[in-house]
C-alpha cells in the first residue's frame, strides 16, 4: 500500500469507529406508564412534586412537537408535551405528561442513567422516589389510576 491508501484507510477506520461508538450507549433506568382519561394541570404537578419529602428541585419543561419516521409508522408527528424533572441530593426523576397523535393519554415516571448502571441500593433507592413521586402526583389529582395500573419497565436491572 501506499501512503495516499495507508491514509484512506486511517481515515476510514476512524470513522467507522466513530459511527459505531455513538451508536454503544447503555441505558438502565425504571419507567413507569400509565394511561390516563385526563392529564394533570402542570401546577397541580409542580405541587404534587414540591410536596414530596427530600426533593429540593423541580423544573418544568415543555418538550416540542416531533416528527419523526419509521419503517412502520411512516411520517409521525407528536405533539408538545411536559416533562418535569425533580431532584433530592442523590436522586431524582421525571413525570411526563403527553398525549400522542393519536390522542392516547399517559402519565410516566422515570429515572435513566445513560453509560453507567447504578447499585442496586441507588437503584432502589430511585424507584421509591419514583413511587413516592406518583403517590404524591395521586393525592394532588385523585382521577389518576391507583399505582398498582401503572406498567414498570426495567432496563439493566442490577443483581447486586
Amino acid at each position: 500500500m501506499n501512503e495516499k491508501q495507508l491514509k484512506l484507510l486511517a481515515v476510514l477506520i476512524s470513522a467507522f469507529s466513530a459511527m459505531l461508538l455513538t451508536g454503544c450507549d447503555t441505558i438502565s433506568g425504571s419507567r413507569r406508564t400509565v394511561q390516563v382519561h385526563r392529564l394533570p394541570e402542570a401546577s397541580a404537578v409542580v405541587a404534587a412534586l414540591k410536596s414530596v419529602p427530600g426533593v429540593q428541585r423541580v423544573m418544568q419543561r415543555e418538550a416540542p412537537p416531533r416528527t419523526s419516521w419509521g419503517l412502520y409508522d411512516g411520517v409521525r408527528r407528536d405533539p408538545a408535551f411536559n416533562q418535569f424533572s425533580f431532584a433530592t441530593t442523590t436522586t431524582g426523576g421525571v413525570v411526563e405528561t403527553k398525549q400522542d397523535s393519536e390522542g392516547v393519554k399517559t402519565v410516566s415516571v422515570y429515572s435513566h442513567w445513560m453509560n453507567h448502571t447504578p447499585s442496586k441500593a441507588k437503584f432502589d433507592e430511585t424507584r421509591a422516589l419514583l413511587d413516592a413521586a406518583y403517590l404524591s402526583l395521586r393525592r394532588e389529582e385523585s382521577s389518576l389510576p391507583p399505582p398498582e395500573e401503572l406498567k414498570e419497565t426495567l432496563i439493566r436491572y442490577p443483581s447486586k
